[in-house]
């Protein structure tokens, strides 16, 4: 496909509308015009779901939805870039100015040795070559730019082209001075590390066998780089295998306290290990350890000053799951209930915290509330494809089983089998 003045259209790998769709006729027109709600029709159709656009382009599903149907014409320069950058759509179709993030080659993807426009050479190095410092300031803008869009975007979405960045950075040649070679450590172990994380939500939590490969290798890279903050990340990660996959819960335990070891003097990563410690100790059905952690959680947060407003909503949601985990429902649902409005910013955790709130109320005997919280989960679901989420959703939607003679019983299997098959 071409611009209109016979360049070639930039390539945006991380696109939410695909490259044919951005070529129909109809689509172009649209956004010339700035029609976005023609634009969030044609995507709607072309099977890309309201949910998907709200979470590229930071706008609720909801009110996309309503833009599309009841015909609201996008007037604001400053919103319709807003549109434009979370969907990545190239600035000339919109008769914009370029960008910020527009390049002429694929992120990820790039040609080595390729000139733009500018005469510019680009910084992605050929296979074997070393990575000089330009390189590595490309590679570790394209790690922050992923892992900032992991709590907001679809996993499967974000997984090709942090591949791609981690094969450029597992092939390159490590730089000859020290520093160059520490730098390059730490971008490998980030990358691995991310793919783990991708890899383990995309597959929702079945595939531990490569998510752990990847794992192993940031572990690896980290303690190489003498990063202690990755490496206790990614030993946490591991210890997601056990507790949310294999249900190998003394395992889990094991590799969760290795966590908080190595995560001694960093207070963020420490309260998160120790977090999943209680979690571990729940399922294990021990209440005392597990409440113990939960303190020792608070006692981590106050004396490090962490941002209360960060830690308080991931506290909440794992303290739900605890609870659950020891068969309190009641307490649970409380807990959950003040963590959902705390993560709007975090949707991939809130979708958890809303399903594990469905199984709450499924515990007390209230299909019907449990019906309703569903039906919210999902619609988190999908816009995000969050693994767990959808993990525990299926697991409320068997506990129902005791109702199925219920039309919104039906109504919940139904709609999940739809998102599963999507």
């Amino acid at each position: 496909m071409t611009a209109p003045d016979g360049d070639t259209m930039v390539y945006t790998p991380s696109a939410a509308l695909p490259a044919e769709l951005l070529a129909r006729e109809d689509m172009q027109r649209a956004l010339q015009e700035h029609d976005f709600a023609t634009v969030f029709q044609l995507a709607r159709r072309h099977g890309i779901s309201f949910g998907k656009i709200g979470a590229s382009c930071g706008v609720k599903a909801e009110r996309v939805g309503r833009i599309a149907r009841d015909l609201v014409r996008v007037t604001s320069y400053d919103k319709i870039c807003e549109i434009a950058d979370g969907l990545r759509i190239p600035g000339h179709l919109l008769g914009l100015t370029p960008r910020p993030w527009e390049t002429t080659q694929p992120r990820g993807l790039a040609t080595p040795g390729h000139s733009n426009s500018e005469g510019t050479t680009s910084p992605v190095p050929k296979p074997g070559e070393r990575l000089d410092s330009e390189a590595r300031d490309w590679a570790d803008d394209e790690l922050r730019r992923l892992e900032r869009d992991y709590d907001l975007v679809s996993s499967s979405m974000l997984l090709a082209e942090a591949g791609q960045i981690h094969g450029v950075l597992a092939n390159a040649t490590v730089p000859a001075d020290s520093e160059g070679t520490r730098a390059v450590l730490e971008l490998r172990a980030r990358s691995a590390l991310l793919m783990g994380q991708l890899i383990w939500d995309a597959s929702h939590r079945r595939d531990g066998g490569a998510a752990g490969s990847y794992l192993d290798q940031a572990a690896h890279a980290a303690r190489h780089s003498r990063n202690r903050d990755v490496l206790a990340q990614a030993l946490l990660r591991q210890s997601f295998i056990p507790l949310y996959g294999t249900g190998d819960n003394r395992g889990a335990l094991i590799a969760a306290q290795r966590a908080v070891h190595a995560a001694r003097g960093l207070p963020a990563v420490h309260a998160l290990a120790a977090l999943h410690v209680s979690e571990a100790h729940a399922r294990l059905g021990d209440r005392t350890a597990a409440e113990q952690h939960l303190r020792e959680v608070d006692r981590l947060v106050e004396k490090a000053d962490l941002e209360p407003g960060e830690w308080n909503g991931r506290r909440l949601r794992i303290s739900g799951s605890v609870y659950l985990s020891l068969r309190r429902p009641q307490q649970a649902q409380r807990i959950l209930e003040e963590a959902v409005p705390l993560l709007e910013e975090r949707a991939k955790s809130q979708a958890i915290v809303v399903a594990n709130l469905a199984l709450a109320h499924l515990r007390q005997q209230r299909p019907d509330e449990a019906a309703a919280v569903l039906h919210d989960a999902m619609d988190l679901i999908e816009s995000t494809r969050a693994g767990g989420a959808l993990t525990l959703v299926a697991t409320a939607s068997r506990e129902l089983s005791p109702w199925r003679g219920e039309p919104w019983v039906a109504d919940v299997h139904d709609r999940l089998f739809t998102l599963m098959a999507s």
